[in-house]
């Protein structure tokens, strides 16, 4: 289990090192600005997805913290050798894989 201060610190880390870098300019500058305006809102985020029935049924927040290790476990292998492109809105469209899994999963257990 984390706390949300803790998935904080290793968001903020996976942010800084492995997403800003991507980028340049003003782009660098958009991302890293709505990265800390999310991260700085994580927990009423969290709050929010776990209060849908569907959260609640996979039993991956208790008491203020995530399972991070069963989020984990459950999704991390589903990721093939293609990444999955997510697009960042007025920024562009980033692509995340098994590897920024398992470098945000090691941010935040070691934060």
């Amino acid at each position: 289990m984390a706390s949300i201060q803790q998935i904080q610190r290793g968001a903020v880390r996976f942010v800084d090192n492995e997403l800003a870098p991507a980028f340049a300019g003003a782009e660098k500058i958009l991302v890293g600005g709505a990265a800390a305006l999310l991260i700085a809102n994580m927990e009423n985020i969290v709050k929010q997805y776990a209060a849908h029935p569907v959260a609640a049924m996979l039993g991956v927040y208790k008491d203020g913290e995530v399972d991070v290790d069963a989020l984990y476990q459950a999704f991390a292998p589903r990721f093939g050798a293609e990444k999955i492109p997510v697009k960042i809105p007025m920024v562009g469209t980033i692509k995340i894989g098994k590897a920024e899994v398992d470098k945000i999963y090691q941010y935040i257990k070691e934060a």
